[in-house]
């Protein structure tokens, strides 16, 4: 499991969240806008598995590949996506937000929202029959 720590300390803006939390899930973080749409399809792609180091290449699987260049890309961008375990691979996801309570009590609809978005990915993510198997997903919200 990976755990990731996210300090509400210094948080003023949704921007800032956005983009504070894109950088600290090793999300695509250059060039970005702090936008709650973009930041939950990347973060959703923190559930699906890496194709595994040995896999062969083909047609008739259940990836849905349309040609080999089609897989060579998604393989590129795929393994650049999130913090990495112990194997060097994507694993189930601990968030820990820590002083999310001060955060909540002055900013309510942006902390609202954060919850709202980073839930509402993972249930989408788990129960999207494409997406299947999915990586875990743990909260821990500390004050």
């Amino acid at each position: 499991m990976i755990e990731i720590v996210l300090d509400f300390k210094d948080i003023k803006t949704e921007e800032e969240l956005v983009l504070y939390a894109r950088k600290k899930l090793g999300l695509p973080y250059k060039n970005r806008l702090g936008k709650w749409d973009a930041f939950s399809d990347d973060f959703a792609d923190l559930f699906k598995p890496e194709i595994p180091k040995d896999y062969k290449f083909s047609l008739d699987d259940d990836w849905g590949w349309s040609d080999y260049n089609d897989y060579l890309i998604y393989k590129e961008t795929d393994k650049e996506i999130g913090n990495k375990n112990e194997e060097g691979v994507r694993d189930d996801l601990k968030l820990i937000l820590v002083n999310f309570y001060d955060f909540y009590y002055k900013y309510s609809g942006i902390a609202e929202y954060f919850i709202h978005v980073v839930l509402k990915t993972y249930s989408s993510a788990k129960n999207n029959q494409w997406n299947d198997p999915v990586l875990g997903f743990e909260l821990d919200i500390k004050s």
